[in-house]
Formats: structure tokens, sequence, C-alpha cells
């Protein structure tokens, strides 16, 4: 991944892997949209140096054989993201599955966040200013200004995505200074290994009905 070079997968193989089976190239199209808007921002603690880029640099969809279920997925991962990859050893926790099974940008940018800071020693919580958070979420500044808002559409949908289907629980703690929130604690810890393998069990299962199961809402 630390290397400036085309990756690629033609559409036929994507349909092979768990939960992909039913994209095409307008799924991809949307996907690929979703994640070349994605921004990083990394902590080098060592260097004392904060990294702010872009996961992808470009991705290209060659449909010339779309027809055959030959259509050719290529992206080239962006700098930011090829830094860290080169630097640090804990992208390695990434669950490519959990990654995939994430449907928004949100809950996305938050699992990358914090599956970067994981295995740091004795590091279990990290406080963000509302504004921090929101920059580390993507979420626009000029959309969902009320923190109760943002709580109820971005932070707690989020959580109980990354909750449902990785290997970590993830909690939010906001802190007020009178009626206003100044900063949002979120701590981690890894599931048992039970719950690990609940998890597993709903990334092998079909996205259908996903929603539900995690609302508690399935019939």
């Amino acid at each position: 991944m630390a290397d400036d070079v085309r990756h690629e997968l033609r559409l036929a193989d994507i349909k092979k892997i768990d939960g992909m089976r039913n994209h095409t190239r307008a799924t991809m199209r949307k996907l690929f949209v979703e994640l070349r808007g994605a921004v990083i921002v990394f902590d080098d603690t060592e260097a004392q140096c904060e990294i702010i880029g872009g996961f992808l640099d470009q991705a290209t969809l060659d449909y010339r054989r779309e027809v055959s279920d030959d259509l050719l997925v290529a992206w080239w991962f962006g700098r930011a993201f090829r830094e860290m990859a080169e630097k640090s050893c804990h992208w390695a926790i990434l669950d490519r599955q959990t990654v995939f099974a994430l449907s928004s940008k949100y809950s996305i940018l938050l699992f990358q966040h914090v599956a970067s800071l994981v295995n740091l020693n004795h590091v279990t919580s990290k406080t963000f200013t509302v504004a921090e958070l929101r920059a580390v979420m993507g979420v626009p500044e000029e959309k969902i200004q009320r923190f109760a808002n943002l709580n109820r559409d971005v932070i707690q949908p989020a959580i109980s995505e990354i909750n449902q289907t990785s290997r970590m629980i993830l909690t939010a703690t906001p802190k007020k200074v009178g009626r206003t929130v100044t900063n949002i604690t979120i701590s981690w810890t890894e599931k048992p290994q039970e719950g690990k393998r609940d998890a597993k069990r709903e990334l092998d299962s079909s996205k259908i009905g996903r929603k539900a199961r995690r609302e508690g809402t399935a019939a």
C-alpha cells in the first residue's frame, strides 16, 4: 500500500468477495466517490507532526468490456495514506471487510482514525473539540450545525455501525460547559472473543437487514 503504484481489480473478481456480489459500475462509482472525498488526519506522534491528506489520489472505471463483467477498477492511494502505511504497522489492523461493510463516509473515516490509534500503548480514548471531530468525520462546515443533530445523525449512527461490524466497541462522551458541548471523548475497547465472532458472522451475512438487526427491529 505504501508504493505509488496502480492497484486494480476486475468486477468479476470483486463480486467473489463476501458482501460485494451485487456491485455494478454505478455502485462502484458511488463507492469511489465516497472514498475519494475521505480526508485523513494522522498524528505522527514520533515526528510530532500531523499529516492531512486524502485516502485516494485517483480511481478509474474502465467499462469497455462491461457487458462481460470485465469492468476494470483501478485506483491509486493518496500520498498521505501511503506515507502512513509506510511509517506505521498499525494500519494492518484495519479489517478490509469492515471498511467495505460500512455504509457511510462518516463511519469509514471515524473507523480509520480510531484504528490508527488502537495499537498505541496505553491509549484507549481521544478527546476532540466539536470542530476537530467534524473534520475527522468529514462533516462539511455548513451542514448540521447543532450538536444535538450532529450527535443524532452522524456520531451515534457511525458508532453503532462500527460496533456492529468491527472488532471494537466505541463510545462517545460529550462534555459541556454550561449548556454548550465543548468536546467529545471517543473511547474504544476490543471486543471479547465471542463479540469478534459475532462481528465476523455479521460481515459474512447479507447487508440486507443489517440496519434492522443493528437497531433491534428485525423480524
